[in-house]
């Protein structure tokens, strides 16, 4: 148990130090991104999820509780959702905040079978940091 708590305590700061030459050298950039890192290891995204169409508030609630479970369910976790947060409107993407990042981790490495049991064109993965979005997006730019 511990040896895995250090492993993913290793992997986990490995993954904060990735893109360091973006920041171009400024010390307090680069503790600002890798506190952002290690606060959203916890977070999942979800995108595309089936929207509620109710007017009440409380009804939406529990609908995106229920998705949640749903989703959680699929891969067989039995995990009390710190929080859950809507972006945006209409298909929202949805955080989930979930209580470790061992929780997290088994989430995104089964991200496949979640999308293909959910039965809808659903998204997950992993909550980026504003400089790892703009990085992703400049790296897909290149592909293209």
């Amino acid at each position: 148990m511990l040896k895995e708590s250090n492993e993913s305590e290793i992997e986990t700061l490995k993954n904060s130090m990735k893109n360091v030459a973006e920041i171009n050298g400024d010390p307090e950039e680069l503790i600002a991104e890798i506190n952002e890192r290690n606060s959203e290891v916890n977070n999942v995204m979800v995108y595309k999820l089936n929207e509620s169409n109710s007017q009440s508030l409380n009804e939406r609630n529990l609908h995106d509780e229920a998705e949640v479970v749903k989703i959680l369910d699929i891969i067989d976790i039995k995990e009390d959702v710190i929080e859950k947060v809507k972006h945006g409107t209409k298909t929202r993407p949805m955080k989930i905040i979930l209580s470790n990042s061992g929780i997290g981790k088994t989430v995104l490495r089964n991200k496949s079978r979640i999308m293909e049991s959910y039965g809808r064109d659903i998204s997950v993965g992993p909550d980026l940091t504003i400089m790892q979005r703009t990085h992703l997006n400049r790296v897909l730019g290149k592909m293209e």
